[in-house]
């Protein structure tokens, strides 16, 4: 619905969440009761007297002795509604089944495929975490139910009114949502402990089911990218999000090449996920002759259409349709993309840091989870000129997010030195229970350029500090792979270190 939040729709931050942040465990979800919104006493009466709100519906349940008011739609939305087609999908009969076929073969791996024209968006298959939700949403027989329960009740409870046919949302919530984190925001009195929920902010813990098992994405557009000989970059497959419009009237053309539409990143975490992997057909040519194994599951491997290097990425079009896609449109498709970020303009920033972190997260399991991986400028602070490097040039600093398997996060800064400017190490930390994740963040990289390109002291106001990582000094041959491999190594051993309190020890070069 949107209630709680504030549209902004500035470059870095579309809306504002408003309300008390808690987080909690859900309980069985056969102890849960369902009511209408307008019910609730910490609804307003500026939205209860409006029908369309008031007539939404509500799970009600307790837990940590606070009464939690819990609109369906909200829920569906975190659990769901990741992209568009997935979106039609639940208001279309068998919605799963037009767009995908789920098949095993005689090794027990399975296979899902998908139709080039009706199916998927082979960008939304190059993402890991779509993957995953994908593979949890077409494997569980109780998250396929709830899924398919949305068209089920929307015939169900129908109605005739004034000429028009209406519907409250509904749904059956999943029961392997027992025992999941939330983190929520919204209305709470503290005296009555009863809070109503605008927003999910993030969901810890869904139970995949599938672990140790080998699930296949086939899409007719996958080709193994092998890089070529002396193409030309081509333009980028993703518009900055200051160049977008989405059009709802014009139609979408299938034969142009759908778009991504970076949205701000879900946070939805699963235990036991699947081992996902892409099936490809054939090869496409990239740029330098040679078979680019490491670029294949990223999302700017050289035939993703996020890829700064894409040769079909030529379309300059600014105007994109979400709907579904028809022979002659008149624009180009796009599809919003949530559950993992695209490197885009800062794509050639970190590059050995990016990979020892995607390494990591590989090589991890469940102990430690990659949640998000970005690079951004670093913020301009008055009569302050650290944000840019000496040749003039965005200074910028990474961020990367990992989830632990005891239900923490742990936290990666690292700013851009690489003019020499000055030395800075590598810090890991974890941010304080009661604060605010984005702000938090913003007053660390504002203080690093205040002070001149170094860490904030005062840091341990906000931030649960594990330690200080410096970087390998310079070195060649394998001399310099063993540094980077002590180098890796070091910065594992501070994500997975155990602690609360606040510390900063150095680890060495």
């Amino acid at each position: 619905m949107g209630l709680g939040r504030q549209f902004v729709q500035l470059e870095d931050e579309l809306y504002r969440s408003s309300g008390f942040k808690q987080e909690f465990f859900l309980p069985p979800v056969t102890s849960w009761q369902e009511c209408c919104l307008g019910d609730c006493p910490r609804l307003s009466r500026r939205l209860a007297v409006r029908g369309e709100v008031a007539e939404q519906k509500c799970f009600v349940f307790n837990t940590g002795k606070i009464t939690v008011w819990l609109p369906k739609f909200e829920l569906a939305r975190k659990l769901f509604f990741h992209a568009g087609f997935l979106t039609r999908a639940a208001y279309q009969p068998n919605g799963l089944d037009i767009i995908f076929n789920v098949s095993k073969d005689e090794d027990e791996a399975i296979h899902i495929h998908t139709p080039a024209k009706t199916g998927a968006p082979v960008s939304t298959f190059r993402r890991k975490a779509y993957r995953e939700l994908l593979a949890w949403l077409l494997l569980s027989d109780d998250v396929r139910r709830s899924f398919d329960s949305i068209w089920m009740l929307l015939n169900r409870n129908l109605r005739e009114r004034n000429g028009y046919q209406r519907w409250q949302f509904d749904f059956e919530p999943p029961s392997t949502l027992d025992g999941v984190k939330v983190n929520v925001r919204g209305p709470y009195d503290s005296d009555k402990r009863e809070m109503l929920i605008w927003e999910i902010s993030s969901l810890h813990g869904l139970d995949a089911g599938a672990s140790e098992q080998e699930v296949y994405f086939h899409h007719p557009s996958l080709k193994l990218p092998v890089r070529g000989t002396g193409e030309g970059l081509g333009g980028a497959g993703v518009q900055d999000p200051g160049d977008i419009e989405i059009d709802t009237d014009q139609e979408s053309d299938e034969a142009k090449e759908r778009q991504s539409i970076e949205l701000a990143m879900e946070d939805l975490v699963f235990s036991n996920s699947a081992i996902t992997k892409l099936a490809y057909n054939g090869k496409q040519t990239g740029r330098l002759g040679m078979e680019a194994q490491d670029e294949l599951d990223s999302p700017n491997s050289p035939n993703s259409p996020n890829s700064s290097n894409s040769s079909n990425s030529s379309n300059s079009s600014k105007v994109f349709g979400i709907g579904d896609d028809v022979i002659g449109g008149s624009i180009a498709p796009g599809e919003y993309q949530q559950l993992e970020a695209a490197e885009k303009k800062y794509s050639n920033r970190f590059v050995m840091l990016k990979q020892i972190i995607r390494q990591i997260d590989s090589e991890s399991g469940e102990k430690l989870r990659l949640l998000e991986l970005k690079v951004q400028p670093l913020p301009h602070v008055p009569r302050c000129g650290y944000h840019k490097m000496e040749d003039g040039q965005q200074r910028c600093y990474l961020m990367a997010k990992f989830y632990l398997e005891d239900g923490g996060e742990r936290y990666i800064l690292e700013v851009d030195t690489s003019d020499n400017k000055k030395k800075l190490s590598t810090k890991i930390f974890s941010f304080k229970g009661d604060v605010d994740e984005r702000s938090s963040v913003d007053k660390v990289v504002r203080g690093v350029v205040r002070r001149s390109l170094s860490w904030p002291r005062n840091m341990g106001k906000y931030c649960e500090i594990v330690c200080s990582v410096h970087h390998p000094k310079e070195s060649d041959g394998d001399e310099a792979k063993q540094k980077i491999s002590s180098w890796r190594a070091r910065i594992k051993s501070c994500l997975l270190c155990v602690g609360s309190s606040v510390i900063d020890h150095s680890l060495g070069k």
